[in-house]
């Protein structure tokens, strides 16, 4: 956790103390409510980034239990999703404690659960694409890491979406981690409830890449031993 609050204290400095960016409606908040908007952005990339970039090794690290024993190797990707899950859940109740100490408690808090559960299926199906290519791909560990750099800054980690261009705003926000980044924004910070809309797409894309990801795993999970 020290890490992450680190990268948190410098992107603040930076963004807000040298680049003097504000999000629209959070000026009231001052740095700290700078340092707000850029904690949900990082909780939210931080999870993907941990998990995406180790995915691609998770089966390459027990090839063990692929080659030697009769295993149900969804336990490997379900189990390190779970263990980044606890950190996730550490952060959120900083969050809270945060938002609670420089701002107010909303009822919408409630709420956030559920985009932290479309958060999780996003993030699941994804561990479960990576950890049966990587076993094909081995180099796909390395992609991973520069594909989650890349997302840092093509998600509104440290800026609002109103920095980017507004004729690209709607291609940028579909994205799904800028989804979910600005609704736990909407709920945490500002208490507005969730465009059923907004959420309704964005959990079934969530939907839609766990249930691709299982079925990617099962077809591909036939040939690890030969590979391995």
């Amino acid at each position: 956790m020290i890490g992450p609050l680190l990268m948190l204290g410098v992107y603040t400095l930076v963004f807000n103390g040298f680049f003097r960016l504000r999000w629209p409606g959070g000026e009231s908040l001052g740095t700290l409510g700078f340092a707000l908007h850029v904690y949900i952005g990082f909780i939210v990339f931080s999870f993907f980034s941990d998990l995406i970039t180790k995915s691609p090794s998770l089966i390459l690290n027990q090839s063990n239990l692929v080659t030697k024993v009769v295993f149900p190797l969804k336990v490997i990707p379900l189990t390190s999703v779970l263990a980044s899950g606890f950190t996730l859940m550490v952060m959120m109740a900083i969050l809270f404690l945060f938002a609670g100490l420089i701002h107010q408690v909303h009822l919408t808090w409630l709420l956030t659960p559920l985009v932290v559960g479309s958060l999780v299926m996003l993030v699941l199906g994804l561990v479960f694409w990576f950890s049966a290519l990587g076993v094909y791909l081995r180099d796909l560990k390395q992609a991973n890491a520069l594909v989650a750099s890349l997302f840092m800054f093509l998600s509104p980690v440290f800026y609002p979406v109103s920095a980017v261009p507004e004729r690209w705003q709607d291609v940028y926000m579909l994205n799904p981690l800028a989804q979910h980044m600005e609704m736990l924004r909407d709920l945490v910070v500002y208490g507005e409830m969730l465009s059923l809309k907004a959420f309704g797409l964005t959990a079934l894309v969530s939907l839609l890449v766990l249930m691709s990801g299982v079925w990617v795993f099962d077809k591909l999970r036939r040939g690890f031993a030969d590979v391995l």
